[in-house]
């Protein structure tokens, strides 16, 4: 989750930058539960961020560069699978001028980590663009899962292949 706007003082508004904490959450199935328990642990999670861990976050908080550093071991041998969000959304990349003008289109190059999603607005600030990274079987599902392709649209850059963007 991004941290930004809990520091104090609060960083400025268009800061940018890696100030992030991951809010984790185990999927388990409990007998009677509906599947809104995992998005209940993704609250709970970041409900646990509060100005007591920002103080420490602050002052160099060691246990959360440990949580990380665990994280991306157990990743590393395989021992947890994980399945990332980041949002872009409200960073202004449209605003962005390096000399030749604004951008006509602001998208994902590249994404070199398996099981990511990534939202950013849509340039005219009316939706928002998904780009999905997973392994070809498992995006295969997805193209194949009528409720999804019910909710995207194939608009702006990309004509011949809608899952090219999302």
């Amino acid at each position: 989750m991004d941290l930004r706007s809990r520091f104090d003082p609060p960083l400025p508004q268009h800061s940018f930058g890696n100030y992030y904490r991951a809010a984790t959450a185990t999927p388990t199935l409990v007998n009677g539960e509906e599947r809104g328990g995992l998005v209940r642990q993704v609250i709970e999670e970041i409900e646990k961020i509060d100005n007591k861990y920002m103080r420490k976050f602050q002052d160099g908080y060691k246990e959360h560069l440990d949580f990380m550093r665990r994280r991306m071991e157990r990743a590393a041998k395989g021992e947890l699978v994980t399945l990332t969000f980041s949002s872009l959304c409200r960073f202004p990349l449209y605003e962005a001028d390096f000399g030749w003008g604004k951008p006509e289109w602001v998208s994902m190059a590249s994404m070199k980590i398996n099981n990511q999603i990534v939202f950013m607005d849509t340039k005219l600030g009316d939706g928002i663009e998904s780009y999905f990274s997973f392994k070809e079987e498992d995006m295969a599902k997805f193209e194949l899962d009528s409720e999804f392709l019910q909710l995207i649209s194939s608009i702006g850059n990309v004509k011949k292949n809608p899952f090219a963007r999302l």
